[in-house]
């Protein structure tokens, strides 16, 4: 199935590409992302995760309710519930074992560069001491952290569009996320109230919600 799809994009961006060149590329493609896929597998990430899983396992037929989440899940996790961390505002998915970007959080240096849009293949980030890291094989997860870092430090990030790449520099800074936060409406003393996700400070959010829409009655 890999195998298939890849051929497709590669025949996409480059219809004079035959078929039995473009089956050639994709399999060295799929094996490329196979072999990063079981090198991460055995990695400190993927044994934190295997962990996880084997105690989640145990877990769930004691209390469905309960869930283990390993550091990183944790911190993640955390941020999320905050609506604010240090990054450039990108939201990645996992699609047929390619790290896209789901969305561009709106007010961050991704958005605010122009430059990248939904859609988007990640094919490598900057690591340590600036080299270019393929992402190929890596779990989301994996590459949301290289992608976050302190405030003011720069990423680059390699993006695949249509079969052209382009490479994009980007600088950290706090991201404050207030797509998914509450919104509420009063008219004439009757509050609705609309909840798309819960966040550390969703009391706090929904009385300043509620105070600034407000109608006269």
């Amino acid at each position: 199935m890999h195998v298939l799809y890849n051929m497709v994009r590669m025949q996409e961006a480059d219809p004079k590409l035959g078929k039995t060149a473009a089956e050639t590329e994709a399999r060295k493609k799929v094996l490329s992302w196979l072999q990063s896929t079981y090198k991460n597998l055995l990695g400190e990430s993927g044994e934190e995760q295997r962990f996880a899983a084997y105690i989640n396992t145990a877990v769930m037929e004691i209390d469905p309710h309960t869930i283990y989440m390993p550091p990183t899940d944790r911190n993640a996790f955390a941020a999320r519930m905050s609506l604010r961390y240090f990054g450039v505002g990108m939201e990645l998915a996992e699609e047929n074992g390619e790290i896209t970007i789901r969305r561009l959080v709106p007010g961050g240096s991704a958005d605010q560069s122009g430059k990248l849009r939904q859609q988007d293949r990640i094919m490598a980030v900057s690591g340590p001491e600036d080299v270019m890291v393929p992402v190929s094989g890596m779990s989301v997860m994996d590459v949301s952290k290289m992608v976050r870092g302190d405030s003011g430090t720069v990423l680059r990030v390699l993006v695949s569009r249509k079969g052209m790449e382009t490479e994009v520099e980007l600088k950290r800074d706090v991201i404050r996320d207030m797509t998914n936060s509450l919104k509420a409406v009063v008219v004439k003393r009757t509050a609705a109230v609309m909840v798309t996700s819960a966040c550390r400070n969703s009391t706090v959010i929904l009385a300043g919600t509620m105070g600034q829409n407000v109608l006269p009655i």
